[in-house]
């Protein structure tokens, strides 16, 4: 795992549920590792079922930092965050709006 990753798992990882799966294991007792295992799996399964996209997404997806970007008006090679920056903001004065049988768009100067 990585270290961005770890990260992660820090954030959601419920020490104190693990604490007590440790605990209990030193028992050697099967009802009780049992029972302090459910917490501990709950917090894996709230950080699976809330971050698998995201986190799929942010380790598997290619960077788009290495795409070579041509900026539409200057015919130049700029960085991605710069055109993505100027992309967005050349959005700001429209509006959709959704009805049950079409879309309109109206542009705000």
């Amino acid at each position: 795992m990585d270290k961005h990753a770890n990260k992660l798992v820090e954030e959601y990882f419920d020490i104190k549920a693990a604490e007590k799966i440790f605990e209990a294991s030193k028992t050697h007792n099967i009802a009780k590792v049992g029972k302090a295992s459910g917490p501990l799996s709950k917090t894996c399964s709230k950080c699976h079922a809330e971050l698998k996209i995201s986190v799929w997404t942010k380790f598997h997806w290619p960077s788009f930092h290495k795409i070579k970007v041509i900026g539409p008006i200057s015919k130049k090679e700029m960085a991605f965050n710069d055109y993505m920056d100027k992309n967005s903001s050349s959005f700001k004065g429209v509006q959709l709006i959704f009805g049950k049988d079409n879309m309109t768009v109206l542009l705000n100067p």
